[in-house]
């Protein structure tokens, strides 16, 4: 059997695929349950089904991780403590 170079069309069991996530192998059913139910607005990895078997492409758990990033906001460039002064623009009270 000659098997692709391509590592990313490799299937990974729940195993494997939970071990490269870093997460357990019930939070990958979690997040299948939350997919074919929609509920929490949660979606997990997409999965292969043959048979009874579940089993993951690493090239879908890759887009997963890349579509789960979280990029934080970018602070103000000073915070904001009190009240504002008089002297800032914007703040002038009408007579």
């Amino acid at each position: 059997m000659n098997l692709p170079n391509d590592d990313s069309r490799l299937l990974l069991n729940e195993d494997q695929a939970a071990a490269m996530l870093g997460v357990s192998v019930s939070m990958l059913v979690k997040l299948r349950a939350a997919c074919r139910h929609n509920a929490g607005g949660r979606q997990g990895p997409a999965y292969v089904k043959l048979g009874k078997a579940v089993r993951y492409r690493i090239a879908d758990l890759e887009a997963w991780i890349e579509n789960s990033l979280v990029r934080p906001a970018t602070p103000p460039a000073r915070p904001i403590k009190g009240r504002p002064r008089k002297t800032e623009p914007g703040n002038a009270v009408a007579a």
